[in-house]
């Protein structure tokens, strides 16, 4: 299925090539019209993060890749709220007025970054708040993922618990999270388990990890940029 004037182009050694290095190359050619969706095409640009205002629903994508429908909440509620077991801000009226201010954007700068206050609820069904800096390509469309109700792909619509697909780390939100790559990342996991009504996929490594790849994360099977089920697959694979 690759031509070999695309790999006597892209491949500078002699060597054997394993199953997820053919799959980083034909990440690099031109995808073909096939079920899915693109997930860099659902992030919020950073012009329509700094619209947010409290009450907006926002999906989130969580750390290890999973992701929520979250709501914007304002900033002066999320830090009360934190330090409710330490009282109020007591009775000073230009407090409450500042309070009164603050309640009302939902954005903040910290350390000259802006970010917003999400309210959500996790794989476990518990209500988390989080502070969300605006360029850390978290924040989505709301319902893009969240409310997804059916699984297009073909080759994705009965995944079963062990069985292998390849993944692609470089979309998930690690800049939050102290590393970054902007380099695609196929590896071969183990589905571990699923989500949200079995829309979403939970994946471990099953070759060698690195800081990056050891751990368990979520996705979306029918994103076209992070999941394929095989090398053969039609569905999944590159022209």
């Amino acid at each position: 299925r690759i031509k070999s004037d695309f790999l006597l182009s892209t491949v500078r050694s002699d060597s054997i090539l394993s199953d997820a290095e053919l799959l980083n190359l034909w990440s690099t050619k031109t995808k073909r019209n096939k079920p899915g969706f693109n997930i860099d095409e659902f992030y919020l640009s950073y012009d329509e993060c700094i619209q947010l205002q409290p009450g907006n629903r926002v999906d989130v994508r969580c750390c290890t890749g999973e992701t929520v429908a979250a709501k914007i909440v304002p900033i002066a509620h999320a830090v009360s709220h934190s330090n409710s077991s330490v009282g109020s801000y007591g009775g000073d009226s230009s407090a409450d007025s500042a309070e009164d201010e603050t309640r009302n954007k939902a954005c903040v700068v910290s350390n000259h970054e802006q970010e917003v206050c999400v309210e959500y609820y996790d794989t476990k069904n518990t209500s988390i708040q989080e502070f969300v800096a605006l360029d850390d390509l978290r924040l989505m469309i709301h319902g893009c993922i969240s409310s997804r109700h059916n699984i297009v792909k073909p080759c994705m619509q009965n995944l079963q618990i062990h069985q292998n697909v390849f993944v692609n780390l470089a979309y998930l939100p690690a800049k939050a999270y102290g590393y970054f790559t902007t380099i695609d990342t196929w590896i071969e996991c183990k589905i571990i388990g699923f989500w949200n009504e079995k829309k979403q996929i939970k994946v471990r490594s099953i070759g060698e990890t690195n800081e990056m790849s050891d751990g368990d994360y979520y996705f979306h099977p029918d994103s076209k940029d992070e999941v394929a089920c095989s090398l053969e697959c039609e569905y999944c694979c590159y022209n």
